[in-house]
């Protein structure tokens, strides 16, 4: 099923291309450093809030630790960066290699509960995380968090202003429902959704 046809389906083509407008208009309009910082803010943990949208809703599992898998792409591709001095755009990747990997390692366990087990084992998992980010010392930087982190470049183009971070976020927030919809209507998406719904028989049938 393609893109097109899912967003007809569920008749929200009209409003995903009036938030795609208004993503892409507000980091024209808002000059306000405090107010653009705040929309960059609001473009990331969208994209957080959908892929939050897409496990709670389609496999039907309660997660409350999903900031900490956010958190640790986030500080390893800022350890990269700042510790080791490895290329930006390169750690972003090095980060999702790992968070995926420990979503691996904790997920085989975890995801043999389910209901109000499941909650509280992700609950645990994302105190676990804080405070390890919270009492790393100088490797995770504590309380102060790291600084010094180096900016974005794409073809000699630094993001080195909110009104250009905020193009950035605002394009990429936008592309997310796209690419969310697309993994989900795919091979993998419709096995998960029908093992939520009908295991045992989502488990004999080919999808």
């Amino acid at each position: 099923m393609t893109v097109g046809r899912v967003l007809h389906r569920y008749g929200s083509l009209p409003a995903y291309l009036a938030l795609a407008l208004v993503a892409g208009l507000v980091p024209l309009i808002v000059h306000n450093p405090y107010y653009l910082s705040i929309w960059i803010l609001v473009a990331i943990y969208g994209i957080m809030a959908i892929a939050l949208s897409l496990l709670m809703g389609y496999t039907g599992q309660v997660s409350l630790g999903h900031a900490a898998f956010y958190g640790l792409g986030a500080y390893a591709s800022a350890i990269g960066t700042t510790r080791y001095h490895i290329n930006p755009w390169l750690c972003m990747l090095l980060g999702v290699a790992i968070t995926a990997l420990v979503a691996y390692l904790v997920g085989r366990p975890t995801l043999r509960l389910h209901g109000h087990y499941l909650a509280m084992a992700t609950l645990g998992i994302g105190i676990i995380v804080q405070i390890f980010f919270r009492e790393g010392g100088t490797f995770t930087g504590g309380f102060s968090g790291l600084a010094g982190i180096p900016q974005l470049r794409i073809a000699g183009l630094a993001f080195d202003t909110d009104r250009k971070c905020g193009r950035l976020c605002s394009s990429r927030s936008s592309c997310q429902p796209i690419s969310s919809i697309r993994g989900w209507a795919g091979r993998c998406g419709r096995f998960t959704t029908a093992r939520w719904q009908h295991g045992h028989a989502a488990l004999t049938c080919p999808i």
